[in-house]
């Protein structure tokens, strides 16, 4: 093959699936681009070795024989077991997922465009965000991990008003 840019659209060409400008383009192309031509004689030629070759016959016994083996199928079971069991599963996802749409609360309004994002502290630890933590806890105590767990238990909580009962 060669690097003409009409090369890959010969076969829409031939196939007559060119708009009729592009088509035209081609066409006259094909008088300056003698390996275009070539290629598209090679289609033409494809094409006239499957027109020109004769047509095979079947027999009245194998016209059966195909017949027998078709009606076998069809009245046999599916062709695709599993295809009827994977649509029952497919389509019981969406009767859920449909069903838990419509069941999700609607934000009370939108955000303004520009306005501050607000978030509370665990939403922020939780995005890679930085935190100031409260400075009594120390790094390398169990009593400091208690505590942090503690702060972090309080800030899930919308208000804060989480209590601890074994505090």
């Amino acid at each position: 093959m060669h690097d003409c840019p009409f090369q890959p659209r010969l076969g829409a060409f031939y196939d007559r699936e060119l708009e009729p400008t592009l088509a035209q383009q081609l066409e006259s192309h094909l008088g300056n681009c003698p390996a275009c031509a070539a290629e598209l004689r090679k289609m033409q030629s494809v094409t006239r070795l499957f027109t020109d070759a004769p047509l095979g016959r079947m027999s009245q016994m194998g016209l059966a024989r195909l017949h027998h083996v078709a009606d076998e199928a069809a009245a046999g079971p599916a062709v695709f077991p599993m295809a009827r069991a994977l649509m029952a599963a497919a389509a019981s996802v969406l009767i859920i997922a449909g069903a838990w749409l419509v069941e999700i609360p609607r934000p009370a309004a939108h955000p303004v465009v520009g306005a501050p994002v607000v978030q509370s502290p665990w939403e922020t630890l939780a995005s890679g965000g930085k935190l100031d933590f409260p400075r009594d806890i120390s790094d390398n105590t169990a009593l400091a991990s208690r505590r942090f767990s503690q702060w972090m238990v309080q800030n899930l909580e919308p208000d804060g008003s989480y209590e601890n009962p074994s505090r």
